[in-house]
């Protein structure tokens, strides 16, 4: 399913999602588990989750907040699946978490239970009681001929892509219209 490239891209737009303030609650759908799981990462910079970004939004809102970040696996095989909790169309969905495939290659005991089990993800985050979501506005009184000229675009300042190298930022763009071709195609097959 995953490429190599959109892998860790993809575990980075999460991250960088958690980590932004203009949101309360988001579900993020991916259709695999190669964000996690796959082998590549040459960087070596993702770790075992939803446990590390659960922590991250609890050290930001307060650990008795009622912050969270939940991942759900829907897997292909829905005679593989366990629990009770469904998704919007009534597929099983169950609890997963993993360590990152690159991690699990160099030392087989690091898995989780169910590292090797596949199909879409979804990482649901809820921020804290008192967690107040903010949309900077940094640029709300730019002209769009001063917005568009500007160096860096609509990037803050002090902003540095998440992306390696070019390759991964052209496997970014293709990654992502493969991941919608994919989330379309199981839409009109359901």
């Amino acid at each position: 399913m995953g490429d190599g490239w959109r892998d860790v891209t993809t575990y980075f737009d999460i991250e960088t999602l958690l980590k932004s303030d203009a949101w309360r609650e988001f579900t993020y759908i991916t259709p695999c588990t190669d964000f996690i799981a796959s082998g590549y990462d040459h960087r070596r910079k993702r770790v075992a989750q939803p446990e590390t970004w659960d922590a991250l939004l609890k050290d930001r809102d307060g650990a008795d907040s009622g912050a969270e970040v939940r991942m759900m696996i829907v897997p292909y095989k829905q005679e593989k699946a366990t629990g009770d909790l469904t998704t919007e169309d009534g597929r099983l969905m169950q609890p997963w978490h993993a360590a990152p495939g690159h991690e699990v290659i160099e030392n087989p005991r690091l898995a989780a239970p169910d590292q090797d089990l596949k199909g879409e993800v979804r990482i649901t985050a809820r921020r804290g009681k008192r967690a107040i979501p903010v949309q900077t506005g940094m640029s709300e009184k730019e002209s769009w001929k001063a917005l568009k000229g500007r160096k860096g675009g609509f990037a803050p300042e002090d902003w540095m892509p998440y992306h390696n190298d070019m390759a991964d930022a052209v496997g970014w763009i293709y990654g992502g219209w493969g991941r919608r071709a994919h989330l379309a195609d199981q839409a009109l097959s359901s």
